[in-house]
């Protein structure tokens, strides 16, 4: 299996479940932010070096979390999300990034302004 096959369930199953507190305590529920932080992360900065269908299949995943994650921003876990996306853009050309601004600035963010 490949490296997207084997973080699919998690992330899918997280960006179902990323805006409901389920019964585990805190420091589990904040772990599960900081875990798919970390691989949103990873894949996002590694999957350069894939062949295009898996960058394409990263991206839609990515996209997925990131769109959860930000329609449901909560105190605890917006710091680890804002360090996430730092890392994802740091050091990197704009055009290695753009999918991922366009993601966040057209489709996420709400619209400035009346």
């Amino acid at each position: 299996p490949t490296v997207l096959q084997r973080f699919y369930p998690f992330l899918t199953a997280f960006s179902t479940e990323a805006h409901i507190p389920g019964r585990e305590s805190s420091d589990v529920y904040m772990g599960k932010h900081c875990l798919a932080a970390e691989l949103v992360g990873g894949l996002v900065r590694g999957h350069k070096y894939w062949p295009t269908a898996e960058q394409e299949q990263a991206r839609a995943m990515v996209s997925q979390v990131i769109s959860s994650v930000m329609s449901n921003t909560e105190t605890e876990s917006f710091g680890i999300w804002a360090q996430c996306l730092r890392f994802c853009v740091f050091d990197r050309h704009p055009r290695d990034v753009a999918w991922l601004t366009t993601l966040l600035f057209d489709n996420i963010l709400p619209p400035q302004g009346g």
